[in-house]
């Protein structure tokens, strides 16, 4: 029986618990290790992806990868790897993948990496042109040592050939939902503490950072409820502008009609209490909340953001308005609730098109397809 390959995940969130990517970055090494391949994580310490790692049986290495000097993080890396007999370095977000591409000119490990994100999000999400211009030098320098990048969606790929990657070393790999975990987290979950009310219920679910649009989210909400009184509201999750979020309801006299949950346990039971999922982000690489919906068989009003077309197909699955635009949110979102047969043959169509294109076993099953083709295994 042949020794298992090894490969390394590189991260550096720093959170308690697990973000989008690290989520995404789980799956995979589940993936990974079910494949019988010899699974270590390289993470920041004391964080929720070093104890998570840790549970599902990996060999982590805590290092703090810093930021200010990537040059050092890739020489560690480049230890750990030669000590290790590492043979596919994957990483998942911009850091990382830096320090891969770095650490790759001194090692025989082939480089893998996630891209999860537009690389022009930073600047849509306040970046100042001088920041955006920097990390798309050290992208456009570093990009052709990276053996595979596996943007999660085309809109992301054309992301990075306007940076001067390969298009032969470049795979479109969807993001993919555990329904099934889904569906076990809503049956387990606590109930959800929403606006008191009958009417329609209205929802967004994610980062409260700007570039996930949560202010046009609210402004939204006081147009809806001008023409629908009945109709309420709920914003869940945490972040920078929370506090901002909760000043403007008050502003729109919104009042009751508007929670906003802050960080919540489960963001699967909000979901599944709407009636209609709002996702208004100024930028988005992939969009994991319309999926979750999907699974839920909820319809969703999107923007036409980034990769979120090809995940919410417009007037089949959901509804798409141009981003940074209230307006038209609120004419999408009571276009649905003034009809709603059509919104729920939006939300089955929706369950449908996840359970074909964006399930997690799909996403495993693609990228051990590259993992294979880079370490040349059967």
């Amino acid at each position: 029986m042949s020794e298992p390959h090894p490969i390394v995940f590189v991260n550096n969130f720093t959170g308690s618990g697990l973000g989008g990517g690290e989520v995404h970055m789980r799956r995979l090494v589940m993936g990974a290790r079910d494949a019988g391949m010899d699974v270590h994580v390289i993470c920041c310490p004391g964080t929720g992806v070093e104890s998570e790692m840790r549970a599902l049986g990996a060999t982590v290495s805590p290092d703090d990868l810093n930021r200010k000097n990537p040059w050092a993080s890739a020489s560690r890396l480049v230890g750990y790897v030669r000590k290790h007999d590492i043979e596919l370095i994957h990483s998942n977000g911009y850091l990382t993948s830096i320090i891969s591409r770095i650490a790759q000119t001194s090692t025989n490990a082939c480089v893998i990496n996630s891209v999860l994100v537009d690389p022009k999000a930073p600047r849509l999400a306040g970046a100042s042109w001088l920041e955006q211009m920097i990390r798309d030098r050290f992208d456009r320098i570093t990009i052709p040592r990276a053996d595979a990048l596996v943007p999660i969606t085309q809109a992301v790929a054309d992301g990075l050939l306007a940076l001067g990657a390969d298009p032969d070393r470049i795979t479109v790999i969807p993001g993919g939902v555990d329904i099934p975990a889904v569906e076990a987290e809503l049956a387990e979950a606590a109930p959800v503490s929403l606006p008191v009310g009958d009417g329609p219920l209205i929802g967004m679910a994610g980062r409260l950072e700007q570039v996930k649009g949560p202010e046009e989210f609210v402004r939204m909400a006081a147009l809806v409820a001008a023409e629908r009184p009945d109709a309420r509201f709920v914003v869940a999750g945490g972040g920078s502008q929370q506090a901002v979020l909760v000043l403007l309801a008050v502003e729109l006299d919104l009042g009751s009609r508007l929670s906003v949950l802050g960080h919540v346990p489960s963001a699967v039971a909000v979901l599944d209490a709407v009636d209609v999922v709002v996702v208004p982000s100024r930028s988005e690489g992939f969009g994991i909340t319309p999926c979750e919906a999907g699974a839920l068989g909820k319809p969703v009003v999107a923007t036409d953001a980034g990769g979120l077309p090809e995940v919410v197909t417009d007037g089949v699955t959901g509804l798409l308005v141009p981003s940074r635009d209230p307006e038209a949110l609120a004419a999408a979102v009571l276009e649905l609730l003034g009809d709603p047969e059509r919104a729920k043959r939006m939300g089955e169509a929706g369950r449908e098109r996840v359970t074909e294109h964006f399930t997690v076993e799909r996403m495993v099953k693609d990228y051990l397809a590259i993992y294979r083709d880079l370490i040349g295994i059967s």
